[in-house]
């Protein structure tokens, strides 16, 4: 159980690391957890020092979540947080 909550984390870290950042719904269904668990999850991530921001673009519905962008180091297929 908790290795999937791992495995969880480090694919929510590669969502809100995208240029783009995700949404909420994004994060229920690429994670495949409901609407609670995604705000517990951010919860965490914010309690463990992720800077994460939201912001609501023009011409959306939705708040798009990421991390802030002078915390991540890219690499060729993923991109992780500087901790």
């Amino acid at each position: 159980m908790r290795g999937q909550n791992l495995i969880k984390l480090f694919k929510a870290i590669d969502l809100f690391s995208q240029p783009s950042g995700t949404t909420i719904r994004e994060l229920q269904e690429k994670l495949n957890i409901d609407r609670k668990s995604v705000y517990r999850l951010i919860r965490t991530m914010e309690d463990l020092g992720f800077p994460l921001t939201d912001e609501k673009p023009l011409f959306e519905r939705e708040k798009r979540w990421r991390l802030e962008e002078r915390y991540l180091t890219k690499l060729p297929n993923i991109s992780i947080p500087t901790i």
